[in-house]
């Protein structure tokens, strides 16, 4: 059962000027969400949020959800799709053959080669580095049918790429990007405007969260009380994650949505940190 969270579209919103826009899909376990950007006046326009059904294959569900949204229908100038799972990993952009991508990722992962999943790749624009990932076959199958040339990310790109890009103005401090979900998150380092790492955990407390932030902390030595530290994700100043971690980590904010590109007076006062990924994926055009 697909059941509508939010859903919000502005005034603004031409279907008749949709080719000038551009559309992100988030495609996730947790659920599905969409947005509309407009580039010409650098600010998003729509926005919508569906609970997914468990125990269906998100790509039956795409299939369903694409027939009964009007919006995901028009044409449009790019389209991005951002799926997420624990399955990625960066690679140096010397090291990185195009033909060696499944070996470069399963040896990674730990893993071997798995027929129901498609491996691809993103180049990350602010790093010099290839983020290969793997995509459910069937999934990207239906998403290359239902949408045209669609850009498919990995969650990590845009969270990397928006990372490095809020911190260029940053020459010589560390700053850590934390994206915490319901049982896992991603951390991303960068220091002289380099990044430094990007990696995914699992945790199924947050007493595992705090030791897995510090044992970062502890191998990178950074310092708990002065690096800034932001945050986004299902996380906010009064979240359990969020008052369990800031005593000891004392420069630890929640991050603001969004800080490249504009929101509409529709969207300003939507909780949407949580979809940074979502958001940030212009950023990979």
């Amino acid at each position: 059962m697909i059941i509508e969270k939010i859903s919000l579209t502005d005034e603004t919103f031409d279907k008749f000027l949709s080719e000038s826009y551009y559309l992100s899909i988030q495609i996730r376990l947790d659920g599905f969400s969409f947005c509309v950007f407009d580039p010409i006046i650098n600010t998003f326009i729509a926005f919508k949020e569906l609970i997914i059904s468990n125990s269906i294959a998100i790509a039956q569900q795409l299939e369903e959800i694409a027939a009964n949204e009007s919006i995901l229908g028009l044409k449009y100038k790019k389209t991005f799709i951002i799926v997420g799972n624990q399955y990625s990993t960066l690679v140096p952009s010397a090291l990185f053959k195009d033909e060696k991508k499944d070996e470069l990722l399963w040896l990674a992962c730990r893993n071997t080669s798995n027929s129901t999943y498609k491996v691809l790749s993103n180049k990350l624009k602010m790093a010099d580095a290839v983020n290969v990932f793997a995509i459910n076959t069937e999934l990207y199958s239906n998403v290359k049918q239902l949408f045209e040339s669609p850009i498919i990310l990995h969650f990590s790109t845009p969270f990397i790429e928006e990372s490095l890009v809020t911190d260029q103005i940053n020459e010589l401090n560390s700053v850590v990007h934390l994206h915490i979900s319901s049982n896992e998150f991603w951390i991303v380092v960068t220091s002289a405007r380099e990044l430094i790492l990007a990696n995914r955990f699992s945790f199924s407390s947050n007493q595992d969260l705090l030791y897995y932030i510090l044992y970062i902390f502890e191998q990178l030595k950074l310092s708990a009380s002065q690096t800034a530290v932001f945050a986004n994700g299902n996380v906010n100043k009064s979240s359990s994650e969020f008052l369990f971690l800031k005593p000891f980590i004392k420069q630890l904010t929640v991050q603001e949505t969004n800080r490249n590109f504009q929101l509409s007076s529709k969207l300003k006062n939507m909780q949407l940190n949580q979809f940074s990924g979502l958001f940030n994926s212009i950023l990979c055009e």
